[in-house]
C-alpha cells in the first residue's frame, strides 16, 4: 500500500521503486523462508504439511524471482498458471493416496449447506480485496 501510495505521487520514480522494493521483498522472502523452515521443522508437523509448507515457500521467492529478473506481466501470468497446475496436480495426488478417491456419482443434496456455509468467507474475502 505505501508503495502504491507513493508511485501515485511520484510515477516518475516507478522504476527506481519497482528495483529497490523487489530487492528488499527478495531478501524478506528468504529470511521468511528460513523462519518458516525453522518453524515447522520445531513444531514437529506432518511430513505432507512439511513438504506442503516448503512448496509455498519457493512458490513465494520464485514469483519474486520472476519479477525481479525483469519479466513481464505475460511471464508472470504463465509462472501463475503453471504453478497452479503443479499445486493442483500435488494437492489432487496427496489426496487420492492420502485421504480418499472420489466418488463416481455426483449427490446434489450435499451441495446446499457447503454453498451457504462459505457465503459469509466469500463476502469478508471480497470485503478485504476492494
Amino acid at each position: 500500500n505505501y508503495i502504491i501510495r507513493e508511485l501515485a505521487r511520484n510515477k516518475e520514480q516507478t522504476s527506481e521503486y519497482l528495483t529497490n522494493v523487489s530487492v528488499i521483498k527478495l531478501i524478506l522472502s528468504f529470511l521468511a523462508f528460513g523462519f518458516i523452515v525453522l518453524t515447522i521443522n520445531i513444531m514437529d508437523y506432518p511430513q505432507d504439511t512439511t513438504y506442503a509448507v516448503y512448496l509455498f515457500g519457493i512458490y513465494m521467492i520464485f514469483v519474486l524471482f520472476v519479477i525481479f529478473s525483469g519479466y513481464g506481466l505475460i511471464e508472470l501470468a504463465y509462472v501463475y498458471i503453471f504453478v497452479g497446475i503443479v499445486a493442483v496436480t500435488l494437492s489432487f495426488s496427496i489426496v487420492l493416496i492420502k485421504i480418499a478417491k472420489p466418488k463416481r456419482t455426483i449427490d446434489f443434496s450435499l451441495w446446499k449447506p457447503p454453498i451457504i456455509g462459505s457465503i459469509p468467507f466469500a463476502l469478508n474475502a471480497n470485503i478485504f480485496l476492494s
